[in-house]
């Protein structure tokens, strides 16, 4: 008992010691078997805190040994828990602090997780054939949902949580070994995520998926959204047949008394989104609105000096706004069993001014709080600033497949995307004897001089590229190859101008011309070639090249 106690109060300094750094990295290591001491190849091993957020995620090799490591601090050992999952077995969770056995450094090991098996999920499974349950291929791992119990009573959703190496927080973010992937629907971007994707796979059978495929390091011909690479879900005729959505929204509110300091503000941020899916076409359209305005003032006052006899008094009251648009549409035409067509549109726009109404002061004050106190130095200043975003973004893609039996296929694809930005920033300042301050004896502000200018920054880019991309297999299903090529255009045009205002008139008058100006504008193009061959020699070994030129 007494060296249980040596240990786990070695565990808690530990981790104590990681919690305070914020940084640093986490090294959990292990391995998991079933009742009957064989190693679970493919199980999903997480570190969830205790929001239901994942810390660290991995799958097991096929000695059924684990490595996963977590890059964020740790607040609370307690709330801790370490889940093991994969089919026909019972869930495992326990609270991670128990399981440690050692620290050396930043590596903990964790004790032998033995799996049970469930009996429920095992009765209801039906053996149709010998069809493995997970494949290993190239570059991804591939799960047969046709061999997966939960498949039978669960939902989309329960599929995509029993794939190797997958874990689903609270708010349905998808990782693939802890990190973040994109998720893919018959080889086509979802534009889902989060609650949206929950919801839209909750809402469809587990029948409904025929394979899961899990890329944790795509090839050259996909641009993987997420850092943790792609996982598309191939589905069997009829999937999401109809039309289905969801809408959410969420706001907030506050309000001070005005004869405080003032801070008030209202936010509210809403998602819409609409899908339809029939034999034919599969169409989805997003809308996602946001509104955020709030006024704050904010007061201070620094002493300084030898004795601190000195002051500088500020105030500002700022009125500041933010307001976006995001629509998103997809559709793709099955025109025949072997060509897909598609297009994606996208288009952001935001808004976002402030100002600062009556103005920001400050004042400088001489012997503070004695009868030969002396204002100085005062400013007042008026600012203005509006920043203003588009973003616009389209994408023709077709498909072609050549042969199902060789997977050979092509797509093509044309993207143009339109980033522009545009920010106007005024700022007046005058020297002037604040009126709140008239019954103090006042120094000579003559020889300070006010001043304002107006900063305009408009900046542009446009992106336009071309890409191909032809796979197909060989060697009876051992190998494969990929080809294709891209070329890109991008343009960059930004404009700055400055403009000073004349503060000998009554109200200032903008000058006409700029009294500073800078133009830049820069053009690329890219052209890009890549081939990829790959041979699989067993379950184990495989070999891959690439060979690409620029």
């Amino acid at each position: 008992m007494k060296r249980l106690s040596v240990l786990l109060l070695a565990l808690t300094m530990s981790f104590a010691a990681h919690a305070s750094s914020q940084q640093g990295i986490l090294i959990y290591k292990g391995n998991v078997i079933d009742s009957n001491s064989v190693p679970v190849e493919y199980a999903t091993v997480a570190i969830v805190n205790g929001q239901g957020a994942v810390l660290a995620g991995t799958a097991t090799n096929e000695d059924g040994n684990y490595e996963m490591k977590s890059v964020r601090a740790v607040d609370s050992v307690d709330e801790l828990r370490l889940v093991c999952s994969f089919v026909g077995y019972k869930e495992f969770v326990s609270n991670l602090k128990d399981c440690i056995t050692e620290v050396q450094g930043d590596t903990l090991k964790i004790k032998t997780i033995v799996l049970e098996e469930d009996a429920q999920a095992l009765a209801s499974a039906v053996v149709s054939g010998k069809r493995e349950l997970i494949e290993h291929h190239f570059d991804k791992i591939v799960l047969n949902v046709s061999e997966l119990a939960a498949a039978k009573t669960g939902n989309a959703l329960d599929v995509l949580k029993n794939s190797p190496g997958v874990t689903v927080d609270k708010d349905g973010n998808v990782q693939l070994n802890g990190q973040t992937v994109a998720v893919w629907i018959d080889g086509r971007p979802s534009n889902l995520s989060g609650k949206d994707l929950e919801v839209f796979l909750k809402g469809n059978p587990g029948t409904t998926i025929e394979k899961v495929e899990l890329m944790s390091s795509p090839s050259a011909k996909y641009d993987a959204e997420g850092s943790g690479g792609i996982i598309n879900l191939k589905t069997r005729k009829g999937f999401m047949q109809g039309l289905s959505g969801s809408i959410s929204a969420t706001g907030a509110f506050k309000l001070k008394p005005l004869h405080t300091d003032i801070n008030n503000g209202m936010a509210f941020d809403g998602t819409a989104n609409l899908v339809y899916k029939s034999d034919k076409t599969y169409t989805m359209f997003s809308y996602s609105p946001s509104y955020m305005k709030q006024s704050a003032m904010v007061r201070e006052n620094k002493w300084y000096g030898a004795d601190y006899s000195d002051l500088q008094e500020s105030e500002t009251y700022m009125d500041v706004a933010q307001t976006g648009h995001n629509v998103k549409i997809q559709n793709d035409w099955h025109i025949t069993g072997k060509d897909v067509f598609g297009v994606i549109a996208n288009v952001t726009t935001s808004n976002s001014p402030s100002n600062s109404r009556d103005g920001s002061t400050i004042s400088n004050y001489k012997n503070w709080g004695t009868p030969q106190q002396t204002l100085y130095s005062g400013m007042r200043s008026a600012t203005n600033t509006v920043e203003n975003g588009a973003f616009v973004y389209a994408n023709l893609n077709y498909t072609h497949d050549f042969d199902p039996s060789r997977a050979a296929s092509i797509t093509l694809n044309a993207d143009y995307s339109l980033k522009n930005s545009r920010d106007a920033n005024t700022q007046k300042n005058k020297w002037e004897v604040i009126p709140s301050l008239e019954d103090f004896p006042q120094a000579d502000l003559s020889g300070y001089t006010d001043y304002g200018f107006l900063e305009d920054t408009d900046r542009t880019l446009h992106l336009a590229s071309l890409k191909s991309d032809y796979t197909t297999i060989f060697w009876k299903q051992t190998g494969r190859i990929e080809a294709g090529f891209k070329g890109a255009m991008s343009l960059t045009n930004n404009n700055f101008n400055r403009y000073d205002y004349n503060v000998s008139t009554n109200p200032w008058e903008l000058a006409s011309d700029p009294g500073t100006q800078d133009h830049f504008r820069y053009r690329e193009w890219i052209g890009a070639a890549y081939v990829n061959v790959a041979k699989q020699f067993n379950a184990k070994w495989n070999a891959r090249q690439a060979f690409a030129e620029k």
